[in-house]
């Protein structure tokens, strides 16, 4: 089994902890918005890499939850998945600022 799927888990794990020191900020929901998707993105690929091979290069979620759910069974609400999918896109470039809480 490779153990790389750790080193996935830990860089999850600080996008996740960056959204925690973000919520307060409003004014960086874009910047919130990258790394929930980076956190998610980076959790599937912890499984990927756990139980298959090197994972996807890709960000699209949907795909790697498809993947993802060969190996293990998760309760995740797809259209949430897609709507973060959709917030990585739009939160990186200027003029999509501010599209939380919408």
């Amino acid at each position: 089994m490779n153990r790389n799927y750790v080193d996935w888990l830990a860089a999850a794990k600080d996008d996740l902890d960056t959204v925690v020191l973000l919520l307060a900020q409003s004014h960086l929901s874009n910047i919130l918005s990258f790394h929930a998707h980076q956190c998610v993105e980076k959790s599937l690929k912890a499984v990927i890499e756990k139980y298959s091979t090197e994972p996807q290069k890709t960000h699209n979620l949907e795909r790697l939850y498809s993947h993802v759910e060969k190996f293990v069974q998760l309760h995740i609400d797809e259209l949430m998945l897609e709507k973060v999918s959709e917030l990585y896109i739009e939160s990186r470039y200027p003029g999509d600022l501010g599209l939380l809480p919408n």
